[in-house]
């Protein structure tokens, strides 16, 4: 991935390109990363410039996921597009598919 005309993997690189999770603290806790209804989805680090520019960028994601390793390490596992529903008019589009929001559908109801 390309965040800014660099690749960003690491945690350091990625908090050097403006990435934090949420709370600032780095890094995050052992057992403080989000959880879904089937189990852990990662630490998220998010770039609020990004999260509040209103705009989708495949090559700039708003938010990047890490697992942590049992040595302690963080994995780049996964990114995520990031919009509020009401920074645009209509769904925003990335490799062809429509942003969704939390209900589902494409105004983010």
């Amino acid at each position: 991935m390309v965040v800014r005309d660099r690749v960003v993997v690491s945690v350091e690189q990625a908090i050097a390109a403006g990435y934090l999770p949420p709370g600032g603290q780095v890094p995050p806790p052992p057992g403080t990363c989000s959880t879904g209804p089937t189990g852990n989805v990662g630490y998220h680090f998010e770039n609020q410039a990004l999260m509040t520019d209103g705009v989708i960028n495949l090559t700039q994601p708003e938010i990047l996921l890490y697992e942590r390793k049992p040595n302690g390490q963080f994995k780049l596992t996964a990114v995520e597009y990031y919009m509020q529903a009401n920074q645009v008019a209509t769904a925003p589009l990335i490799l062809g598919q429509t942003f969704l929001g939390p209900d589902g559908t494409p105004s983010g109801g």
